[in-house]
């Protein structure tokens, strides 16, 4: 959050530089004079970027939607919030399409009801 808020003021300053001459387009990350960048450079930079860091393979931007869900999914955070973070309607598209149930998930889910059922029986 520091960094959109950092992001914000460079914005607010840009604005106030330029005047009229600034697009106001309601975006983070642009180009200059707030226009947005092309879709084809946007994917070059992102690549360029993955290479730079640790993951290092080719992703597209939109993989980053389907890390996302299931990343939150097992950090234990509410599918309806994921629903809206990713900004569906239906939280069922949001489930179905952006949230794989892993291997860890699954280990997981059986310990718990694992537990649940000898508690079940120690009454």
């Amino acid at each position: 959050m520091e960094k959109l808020r950092k992001q914000k003021i460079i914005i607010s300053q840009e604005k106030l530089l330029m005047g009229p001459d600034y697009h106001e387009n309601d975006l983070v990350y642009y180009i200059g004079e707030g226009k947005p960048y092309e879709p084809s450079n946007f994917s070059k930079f992102f690549q360029r970027d993955l290479e730079r860091s640790k993951i290092g393979k080719k992703l597209r931007f939109h993989d980053l939607r389907y890390t996302l869900a299931t990343l939150a999914l097992q950090k234990g955070i509410s599918p309806k919030t994921i629903q809206k973070t990713l900004g569906h309607t239906s939280i069922t598209t949001a489930l179905d399409l952006y949230t794989p149930v892993t291997e860890e998930m699954e280990e997981h889910s059986a310990d718990v009801i694992g537990k649940i059922l000898e508690e079940g029986m120690n009454f």
